[in-house]
């Protein structure tokens, strides 16, 4: 028996799909004719401005504007995309994210000196066309339907590649991974009072230096802290770059054996060109969880001393 409503279902997906697209050549085509206008109404101010005064060569140029207007669009899209994505990682969607044909677009260009000029249409260059023209042509040689194609399979990845990226750097920065498997290396890790402590490189004859590396953890930290429930490495870091803040405007280091968050799930001590992080055993286990189970790098075997 034929399934009806799995049909309605299916149908309404794909004419979903199609109302969006529609929705998008619309909304480019009314934002590109609103361009046309104001740039034909630009370029007769400029002639009148001619019969007056002498202009620059820094004129506006129609293939160029046109071609970031457009990528700009695009870039509202991959915003739109990312909001409505089910995402709980750093990662954003972006254009760089897409195929390049999909994510930037440009017109055609001559190859060479010596190549003909590419035609908008035929026996006219694309360098004679109007403005007009040069909108419907982009209008025209936009792929709507795989850039709606790659948006929704972006959709569906950036909280993995998310997740991947967040572990490889953590691994990277506490030295639980190392991306070429040539050997099987161990981590040694010290316990303390019921902690375990985790070494991270931090160094620069500027605050501002090592306030900017510390930073950016900060966002891969949320990402971990999330997806695994448990909290308190992203405290630690900002209550290290607060400290860092307070020698922000010279050149001093943090005193050595330096603490702070104390008392909390991580716990951080300054010391020469590093920082040790305290953790408590499920902070430690969940972090070490999330990069093995994440990481496309390979995993170092710890031994807690």
């Amino acid at each position: 028996m034929q399934n009806l409503a799995l049909d309605f279902e299916i149908e309404d997906i794909v004419t979903g799909i199609v109302s969006d697209i529609d929705l998008w050549k619309e909304q480019l085509e009314g934002s590109l004719n609103g361009f046309t206008k104001a740039f034909n109404e630009y370029e007769k101010a400029e002639r009148d401005l001619e019969s007056f005064i002498r202009l620059s060569n820094s004129s506006v140029n129609a293939m160029s504007s046109i071609e970031e207007l457009v990528n700009k669009w695009i870039d509202e899209k991959c915003t739109e995309a990312t909001c409505n994505a089910t995402n709980i990682s750093h990662l954003k969607i972006s254009r760089d994210r897409l195929p390049s044909e999909i994510g930037s677009f440009s017109f055609p260009r001559c190859r060479g000196f010596h190549n003909p000029d590419p035609e908008i249409k035929k026996g006219k260059s694309i360098f004679d066309a109007s403005t007009e023209e040069l909108v419907t042509y982009a209008l025209n040689i936009i792929n709507f339907d795989g850039l709606s194609a790659a948006l929704a399979e972006e959709s569906r990845e950036i909280e993995s590649d998310g997740f991947k990226a967040a572990a490889n750097e953590l691994g990277s920065k506490f030295n639980l991974s190392f991306r070429h498997a040539h050997n099987k290396s161990q981590l040694q890790v010290k316990q303390q009072k019921a902690r375990l402590i985790l070494e991270v490189s931090h160094y620069g004859s500027w605050a501002y230096d090592r306030i900017n590396s510390l930073t950016s953890v900060l966002a891969i930290a949320k990402t971990f802290e999330l997806e695994t429930g448990v909290y308190g490495l992203r405290d630690c870091i900002l209550a290290a770059i607060a400290e860092e803040r307070k020698v922000e405007r010279s050149d001093y280091s943090i005193p050595s054996r330096t603490k702070v968050n104390e008392g909390e799930n991580v716990e951080g001590v300054f010391f020469n060109e590093k920082i040790k992080f305290h953790f408590k055993s499920e902070i430690f286990e969940a972090l070490v969880g999330f990069v093995q189970n994440y990481t496309d790098h390979t995993m170092k075997s710890i031994e807690v001393k």
